[in-house]
Formats: structure tokens, C-alpha cells, sequence
């Protein structure tokens, strides 16, 4: 408004291409709805090769900026852009760490999720799973693999709905999954894992999915000092359910361990 100016848009791209195709990212800072003219665009490339571009527009009725307005103008944008610029990277070094590329929460995601609560009590009523989709590379060579990344997402999404804000799902690789859930919600999370009917392309097309899948319900009071404190057991029910000798739904105990560890000793004879 100091400088008679009427919008004020900003634009942030993860890449060249992004900016190339004018897929970004688009925020309008300042607005007063009076149709303008743009009078002055700032660009700020990051080392990473993100970039951000700023414009401003002023009416055809206003007086046009002198140099010392637009000198000032210049450095209210450059300020803007780069913190925008740092933000959005802040936001872009997240991802990469904690997310996949197909957008799923991946391992670190799991582990600073069980680490920050995994003092005693925090996991009360909980339980943990771990599971892996049977025969997933049927669905790839079957139908294509859009179709198996589109089956993957629609099954991850519903057990995330299920799940909802009181646990966690992420991806290990491929496949394979672990999870935190409320154990409540663990007769109808196992049933999804023993049959899933699960759409695989916007024609509505479906496919079936089962999984091996391993389960810790995790005792109230438990704490968790290291990830593996968890992961150990889970991966450890889900190779028995994966040899199929009990089931394709294996419960973490004890015994399961004590078995482990005979067959070591047999092993080291």
C-alpha cells in the first residue's frame, strides 16, 4: 500500500523443470483485488537449484514508482524471497529424509515416531505390525506397474485412515510396511491384510491383496530404548508367518524368541 502497488505473487519450484512447466508452488502475499499491470520481478536461485520468483502489479491509474521506491521495493522482495526460499527448503530437506519417493512415510519416519514416544506408557494399548504384501509383483506384471503403484497407494491410504492420528504407517521398501495402532483397530486391520479388494485404475478396475504379517502388542508400561526394541520383535513374527507354518497372521511372544534362539544353537552345532 506504501508504494501504490495492488498484488504482490510469489512462486516457489523445487526444480528448473517444475518452473519450466509451471507446476510450483503459488502465494499471493498482497492483494487488493484492483486489476495491474506487474511493474517489477525479483528471481532467487538456490544452490540446491530451487527457485523463487516474486512479482508485483500496480494499477494503470497510480504514478508510476521512482528509483528510490523501486530500489526499496527491490529489497522488501529480495528480503521476502529468501526467507519464503529458506522455508519451503527447510520444508523440501523433511521430505526427502522422512518421506519415499512415492511420497510415503519411509523407516526414519518410524523411528523418530517410536524414539520421541517411547518412554513408558506412551505406547499403552498399542500395538505394532509389520507386514509385507504377498505376491505384489504379480500385480506389476499383470496389469503395469501405474496400476501396481495405484493398487500400493490405496491400500496404504486405507489402513492409514484406519489408523488415523494415534499411530503411525510407513514404508520399509517395496512391499513391506510397519505400523503403530491402536490394538482396537487391530481385528479390522488384520482382517484388510488377510483380504484386501483394492482399486488399481481411475476405471475402477480391482485386484485382491493378502499379507504375511507379524504383530508385537506391546505391553502397557513398555519402553522403548532403541527402535530395534520393537522392530526386532515384529520382524522376527513376520518371517515365521512368511515360512507359513503358523499362519499368514503371526503374534510376537517369548516363545517365538526362545524358538529363535534354539534354532541358532542348532545352526552353530
Amino acid at each position: 500500500a506504501m508504494f501504490r502497488l495492488s498484488k504482490g505473487v510469489t512462486h516457489f519450484y523445487r526444480t528448473p523443470a517444475e518452473e519450466k512447466r509451471k507446476i510450483g508452488e503459488e502465494m499471493c502475499s498482497y492483494d487488493t483485488g484492483k486489476p495491474g499491470k506487474p511493474v517489477h520481478t525479483v528471481r532467487i536461485v538456490t544452490t540446491l537449484m530451487s527457485i523463487s520468483t516474486m512479482t508485483v502489479y500496480m494499477t494503470d491509474d497510480e504514478e508510476p514508482l521512482t528509483q528510490d521506491e523501486l530500489f526499496k521495493v527491490d529489497l522488501t522482495m529480495r528480503t521476502a524471497l529468501n526467507f519464503i526460499s529458506r522455508n519451503r527448503l527447510q520444508v523440501m530437506a523433511n521430505d526427502l529424509a522422512f518421506y519415499d519417493d512415492m511420497g510415503f512415510c519411509n523407516i526414519r519416519s518410524f523411528f523418530r515416531y517410536i524414539t520421541w514416544n517411547g518412554a513408558p506408557g506412551n505406547f499403552d494399548g498399542k500395538a505394532a505390525i509389520n507386514y509385507n504384501i504377498r505376491h505384489f509383483s504379480l500385480i506389476n506384471e499383470e496389469y503395469g506397474r501405474q496400476c501396481g503403484d495405484t493398487a500400493l497407494r490405496n491400500h496404504y491410504n486405507y489402513i492409514s485412515n484406519l489408523i488415523g492420528d494415534s499411530g503411525i504407517i510407513s514404508r520399509l521398501g517395496g512391499d513391506a510396511f510397519v505400523c503403530i495402532c491402536d490394538q482396537t483397530d487391530l481385528p479390522e486391520i488384520l482382517d484388510y491384510l488377510n483380504e484386501a479388494v483394492v482399486i488399481i485404475d481411475d476405471s475402477g478396475r480391482t485386484a485382491q491383496l493378502s499379507s504375511y504379517t507379524g504383530v508385537f502388542c506391546i505391553p502397557n508400561g513398555f519402553e522403548v530404548k532403541v527402535p530395534n526394541d520393537i522392530m526386532g520383535k515384529i520382524m522376527h513374527a513376520l518371517q515365521i508367518a512368511r515360512d507359513g507354518a503358523q499362519g499368514n497372521v503371526v503374534f510376537f511372544s517369548d516363545m517365538l524368541m526362545s524358538d529363535k534362539e534354539r534354532s541358532r544353537r542348532i545352526q552353530n552345532m
